[in-house]
């Protein structure tokens, strides 16, 4: 699962914060108590959307295994690289239960390395790159340039030529290898999806409490890129930021853009399942 919050700096608890709200949307709530050390609660993220990916995993593998047991997470930072000791997990379940993180961490150039009660996950930060000459182009311009919404076809394309596709089932395939598991997800996502848009649209036609508003795009957005709903996302964080700055204008176009894109969302995910049209739930 990806989720994006790239050109940003982020702190790491609010980072861990954010991975978990927006698991949160679709349903995965991982009892697991943070602990931070000075230098990881000060510590800054670049570009954190590549380590949130990692994580994101992390925490739905510990979800698996946990059960509705709690476990103790303590994060250090030392020497450029972010460290995660884990206590809780049974020593029989941790090599099959974190596979696909250490294969995610391997990829990145992290660790996992298996202790006698745990285990212990490292992971480098990136370097932080200048700031660009040019400044960041309006989210929702960039949508509207790159996508528009079109009839049922070719739902499940790739990104090719800068498009953002509708569904792509290699974000959650990747995260959750359990296909039954992996559908499951996305229903739950629909469906939660669903109420959150009929609340957002309550709030915008009665008097357009922008706090709300914010909180509701901010859980669509992640929810919608943990799945693999890039263009829904993309929609949801115009409305977010939009919100955050205080700004009305624009947010009935949006809340239209946001139907329109979960019901295409729904449409491709059941094309490529190959499953009836009907309403999650």
């Amino acid at each position: 699962m990806i989720i994006l919050y790239s050109m940003i700096i982020i702190q790491l608890p609010e980072l861990i914060g954010k991975i978990q709200n927006d698991l949160s949307a679709v349903g995965i709530q991982p009892t697991i108590q943070h602990t931070y050390t000075d230098p990881a609660k000060g510590c800054t993220i670049h570009d954190p959307d590549r380590i949130a990916q990692v994580l994101t995993v992390f925490f739905i593998q510990l979800e698996s295994a946990l059960q509705g047991r709690s476990c103790a997470l303590q994060w250090d930072y030392q020497g450029g690289t972010l460290s995660a000791t884990l206590q809780g997990i049974f020593p029989s379940e941790r090599e099959t239960v974190l596979s696909r993180t250490r294969v995610s961490l391997q990829c990145i150039g992290g660790t996992l390395t298996l202790e006698q009660e745990g285990c212990q996950l490292t992971l480098p930060l990136p370097t932080i790159p200048p700031p660009s000459r040019y400044p960041p182009k309006d989210p929702l311009e960039a949508f509207l340039e790159t996508s528009s919404i079109e009839p049922l076809k070719n739902l499940t394309g790739n990104t090719s030529e800068g498009k953002h596709p509708i569904f792509d089932p290699t974000i959650l395939q990747q995260a959750c290898p359990d296909e039954e598991f992996s559908q499951q997800l996305l229903e739950d996502f629909l469906s939660h999806c669903k109420t959150l848009l009929l609340e957002l649209e309550h709030l915008i036609n009665h008097g357009e409490d922008l706090v709300k508003i914010h909180r509701i795009a901010h859980s669509i957005k992640g929810g919608g890129l943990n799945v693999g709903a890039f263009r829904l996302a993309e929609v949801a964080r115009w409305m977010e930021q939009q919100a955050k700055a205080g700004k009305t204008e624009g947010l009935q176009k949006a809340l239209h853009l946001l139907k329109d894109e979960e019901l295409l969302l729904e449409c491709a995910y059941r094309e490529y399942y190959g499953q009836e049209a009907n309403p999650p739930g």
